[in-house]
C-alpha cells in the first residue's frame, strides 16, 4: 500500500464513524470493515483495537449484538477490562431488551 492509500484508508475510518453517529450505521460499518480489512493487509494495525471497538458500538447500533460481542473478546488482551466489559453488558443488556 502507498502512504498516500494508508492516509485516505484513515480518512475511510474517521467517515466511517460519523456515518454511524449520524445514524446511517450500515454504510459505515460497511466501509469501516473494508478499511480495516485493508490496513491489517497492509501492516498498519496500531489503531486496530480502537477502529474495531466503533464497529462493534455501529454492530450493536444496528442489533448485531453477537457479531460486536464477537469483536470484542477476540482481543481480550488489546481492551481494557473496562472498556471491554462495558460494551459486552451493553450487547447483553440490549439482546435480552429485544422482542422474540
Amino acid at each position: 500500500m502507498h502512504a498516500l492509500d494508508v492516509w485516505r484508508t484513515y480518512a475511510d475510518v474517521f467517515e466511517s464513524e460519523i456515518l454511524i453517529r449520524q445514524g446511517r450505521p450500515l454504510d459505515g460499518i460497511v466501509q469501516l470493515h473494508q478499511a480495516i480489512r485493508s490496513l491489517e493487509a497492509s501492516g498498519f494495525v496500531l489503531y486496530n483495537t480502537a477502529f474495531e471497538g466503533v464497529l462493534a458500538e455501529g454492530l450493536m447500533t444496528c442489533g448485531r449484538h453477537d457479531e460486536a460481542d464477537t469483536i470484542v473478546s477476540k482481543r481480550p488482551r488489546a481492551l481494557s477490562t473496562f472498556g471491554r466489559g462495558m460494551v459486552r453488558a451493553r450487547a447483553h443488556a440490549c439482546a435480552r431488551s429485544e422482542p422474540g
